[in-house]
C-alpha cells in the first residue's frame, strides 16, 4: 500500500518508525525546513516528499494545551492571562527558560515582557541571547511562526517592526480557529486542558474544544 493510501493515524506511525533525521533532515544539522522541500543543501527524494506532505496534511488532536480563551487573549493585559500584547509575547512561554539558562538576567527578561516597553525598543534585550537559542526546539517554534503567519524569514533588529505588525494584524476575533484548524490542522483540543473554558464560550461549526469569540 502506498504511503498516500495510509489512514492518517497508521501513516504516523509508519513515519514514526523511519525517525524523524531520515523524515525531517540530515542528523545533526539542526535545520529543518517545515515548509520546504527538505533539510538545506539537501535534494527532496519523492519518498521523503511524500512523508513530509503526508505529515503536513494529516488532521491531529492536541491533548495537552495551556491557552487562554480566544476572548480572554483578546482583551490583552487587561484579561490578567497576558504579560504583554506584542511581539514579545511570542517567546513568554518555555522559550524564556532558554534565554535565562543564555545567560539573560531574570530582570531584564521582566523588562522583556513587560507591556511598558515599546514593544520596537525590545529587540536589544534579547539580542545577545538569541542566536544561542534560535535553533532550539522552542527557538524554532518562534521562528516557523513568524515565517508561517507573518511571511519573515528571520527574527532581527531590521525585521522586528514586521514581526510587531503581523503580530498586530493576525490577533483579530476567529484567529485561533484560523490558526489551530486551518493552519495548524488541528481536529479538537480537549476543553479540560484549555485555562478558563465554558460550554457556553464553544461556537466551533464541529464537535471539538476550540473556542472563538463568534457566539
Amino acid at each position: 500500500m502506498a504511503i498516500g493510501e495510509l489512514p492518517p493515524r497508521t501513516g504516523l506511525k509508519g513515519i514514526g518508525a523511519l525517525g524523524a533525521a531520515s523524515c525531517l533532515g540530515a542528523p545533526g544539522t539542526g535545520s529543518v525546513e517545515i515548509a520546504g522541500l527538505g533539510a538545506e543543501g539537501e535534494p527532496q527524494t519523492d519518498t521523503r516528499r511524500q512523508i513530509r506532505d503526508k505529515v503536513w496534511t494529516t488532521p491531529f488532536i492536541d491533548t495537552h494545551e495551556h491557552l487562554p480563551d480566544e476572548r480572554d487573549r483578546l482583551e490583552g493585559t487587561a484579561s490578567g492571562l497576558v504579560c504583554c500584547d506584542d511581539w514579545a509575547f511570542l517567546l513568554s512561554h518555555y522559550l524564556d527558560s532558554d534565554l535565562i539558562a543564555a545567560g539573560m538576567l531574570p530582570e531584564d527578561l521582566d523588562r522583556f515582557l513587560s507591556p511598558e516597553l515599546d514593544p520596537l525598543d525590545k529587540w536589544p534585550l534579547i539580542a545577545p541571547f538569541w542566536p544561542a537559542v534560535k535553533n532550539t526546539g522552542f527557538g524554532q517554534a518562534v521562528r516557523i511562526a513568524i515565517r508561517e503567519l507573518y511571511d519573515v524569514e528571520e527574527l532581527s533588529a531590521s525585521t522586528v517592526d514586521r514581526v510587531q505588525a503581523g503580530y498586530e494584524s493576525f490577533r483579530r476575533a476567529g484567529f485561533y480557529e484560523t490558526l489551530l484548524r486551518d493552519r495548524a490542522g488541528i481536529e479538537s483540543c480537549p476543553p479540560a486542558t484549555c485555562a478558563g473554558w465554558a460550554p457556553e464560550r464553544f461556537s466551533c461549526s464541529c464537535t471539538s474544544g476550540i473556542r472563538t469569540t463568534r457566539s
